[in-house]
């Protein structure tokens, strides 16, 4: 689900954009308009969700093998004698 969904979304949306385009390259420039419009207006929405948490999956796929690694001890392991 998290590897093959994002590839999948985007590679539909993609041919679904590339089949639009050689349709009628109107319809696919209205059909942007109005999702990015949608988008910006309803952010709380199902499929605004949906394709924020693919851009992330993505995102984390392309970083799959880096060390990531954020948090580090603030602690002192040395022991202080008196």
């Amino acid at each position: 689900m998290y590897v093959l969904t994002p590839v999948l979304f985007f590679l539909s949306v993609i041919l679904f954009s590339v089949f639009l385009f050689f349709y009628s390259p109107l319809f696919l420039l209205i059909l942007v308009a109005v999702m990015s419009g949608a988008g910006i207006l309803w952010r709380k929405n199902l499929v605004f969700a949906f394709v924020l948490n693919q851009f992330y999956l993505v995102g984390g796929l392309l970083n799959l093998g880096k060390d990531m690694r954020v948090w580090e001890s603030t602690s002192d392991k040395k022991k202080h004698s008196p």
